[in-house]
Parts: C-alpha cells; sequence; structure tokens
C-alpha cells in the first residue's frame, strides 16, 4: 500500500511541473502578437528543459517541443498580411517572393536604391499608383496594394 502511495506521489510531483511552467496569454492580450509572444516563451523554455531537464520533465518537454515549434508556426502565418487579388488578377509577387525581396522587413533598402517588401524602384511605384511622397515610407498594406497592380513579372529573380 504505501509503494502505491509513494507511486502516485511520485507521478503527481514529476507531471506537475512540466505543465504548470507553461505561459498562457491573459485576458488583456488575446492579439496574435501577445499569443506568438506566449508561445515563444514556452517553446524556449520546452527545448531548455528537454537539453537540461531530468526524467518526467525532460521526456515531456522534447516532445512538447514539436508540437509548441508547430502552434508557433502557425500562429506566426496567421500574422501575416494575405496578398490581396485586385481586379481578379492574382499578384504575381506573393508571400515567397516578399521574403526572396527582402526578408519580410517592409524598410529595407538596397544599394540600387530599391525600398520596401517589393523592392520597388521610385518609378514603378509611381506608375502603379504609389504615391510620390509616401515612397519610402509606406505601410506594408499600401505596398501590398501598389505590389497588386503590377501586370508584369517585376521580380524575375524570385
Amino acid at each position: 500500500m504505501r509503494l502505491a502511495i509513494a507511486t502516485l506521489g511520485v507521478l503527481a510531483a514529476t507531471a506537475a511541473p512540466a505543465s504548470a511552467h507553461l505561459i498562457t496569454t491573459s485576458k488583456h492580450c488575446s492579439k496574435l502578437p501577445c499569443v506568438a509572444k506566449s508561445q515563444l516563451k514556452n517553446l524556449k523554455h520546452a527545448r531548455y528543459v528537454c537539453h537540461n531537464g531530468a526524467r518526467a520533465n525532460k521526456r515531456w518537454n522534447c516532445q512538447a517541443v514539436k508540437w509548441l515549434k508547430t502552434e508557433y508556426a502557425e500562429t506566426r502565418a496567421a500574422m501575416a498580411p494575405k496578398v490581396p487579388i485586385a481586379s481578379g488578377y492574382a499578384p504575381l509577387c506573393g508571400w515567397s517572393c516578399v521574403e526572396c525581396e527582402s526578408g519580410h522587413n517592409p524598410n529595407a533598402w538596397n544599394a540600387a536604391g530599391y525600398w520596401g517588401w517589393y523592392q520597388f524602384d521610385y518609378g514603378t511605384w509611381v506608375a502603379h499608383g504609389g504615391s510620390p511622397s509616401r515612397y519610402g515610407h509606406a505601410s506594408s498594406g499600401e505596398q501590398t496594394a501598389v505590389a497588386s497592380r503590377v501586370r508584369y513579372d517585376a521580380w524575375p529573380n524570385c
């Protein structure tokens, strides 16, 4: 009988701390950036315990790392802006193109004078409806709207 009680006590002691460390989002911060932040903290903690933990905590956290990575990736994907389809045409430069052109940096400049997510030059920006005064300062949404109006392959390397 004592062995059974001791075994249950050990199981309870090893299982509780692993799940007790999970960070959850609070009621006042349920937006995707807050969710992603808490997921990233959980993932980092799980990786740490997986590499440095002992026994059941280590096993649980090593198994949780894969799940937490998937959850974090899905949240990050949900946060990514969707490239609109304008006038029935699919944009020629989608999300993978943004990665190729600017590394997802909406304020990226290169040495040749190209700017933004889609690495516009001034002429292309203005010709496709971008405000001349907003060149170099437009939001990612404005940049995507202008890119959706480009009807030729302005991004041949991506």
